[in-house]
């Protein structure tokens, strides 16, 4: 299926991120990792029939993205590295029912599951660390590819393709109880520097930095001009 008629499968509710296609020139001027979302989908919440429209005007765009966390109404994504099959048997059924994105990354997926609104402030996302060493990461707040161009990993281990996409958009399960427990454990206690560690950004590239700034500043609630304290505090 050509991507702009995956794109229009989609449920209305899902927030979109068409993606640069690997080397392809971006408004900054840098060339695409094959990773990195079309600017305006940061600036407003992009639903499908602006995907496709982003699809049909810029031959730079190659592959499409889920946002995921409260911006992205909830959903979440299980994002598999490696020891697939040792996870598949450790979880069981949990996965069953859930739409899986696959690419020509060997022992890898990504699993979409949705977090009940009642808990979306009591769950956060987390990557890999000495904490969560399996193999997985939760995408909560960030986007993650869903379709179209696979650009293959940096060292060239995994050689580029497409991803592959199976089931059902619009019936996407609740997030397991063991997943959702972790995304609880995740949450640290708010607070200036309380996490000095997550600071640490040198092993991110520019393009991963600006999403996290991007991400951060579009939780700060709009109040308009003449808030300098507010900023400050900040």
């Amino acid at each position: 299926m050509k991507l702009q008629e995956f794109v229009g499968t989609l449920p209305m509710d899902w927030v979109l991120a068409p993606i640069y296609k690997k080397d392809a020139p971006m408004k900054s001027g840098r060339p695409a990792t094959g990773k990195n979302p079309f600017e305006p989908s940061f600036e407003k919440p992009f639903n499908k029939h602006d995907a496709i429209h982003a699809f049909e005007k810029n031959s730079t765009l190659g592959a499409v993205g889920l946002f995921t966390g409260v911006r992205g109404n909830g959903y979440v994504i299980l994002d598999i590295d490696k020891n697939l099959g040792v996870l598949k048997r450790k979880w069981g059924s949990a996965l069953d029912g859930a739409p899986v994105v696959t690419s020509t990354r060997a022992n890898a997926a990504k699993y979409i599951f949705r977090v009940p609104e009642a808990l979306w402030g009591e769950v956060t996302g987390f990557g890999h660390s000495d904490d969560h060493a399996e193999g997985y990461e939760v995408l909560w707040g960030a986007q993650g590819l869903i379709y179209g161009d696979y650009p293959g990993s940096r060292d060239g281990q995994y050689k580029s393709g497409s991803y592959s996409w199976k089931g059902d958009a619009d019936n996407v399960p609740d997030a397991p109880d063991w997943l959702l427990a972790e995304m609880k454990a995740a949450k640290k206690p708010t607070g200036f520097l309380k996490n000095k560690a997550a600071l640490n950004l040198s092993d991110r590239t520019d393009d991963e930095i600006a999403e996290i700034v991007h991400d951060c500043l579009s939780v700060i609630e709009h109040r308009g001009a003449g808030q300098r304290k507010h900023w400050i505090r900040i």
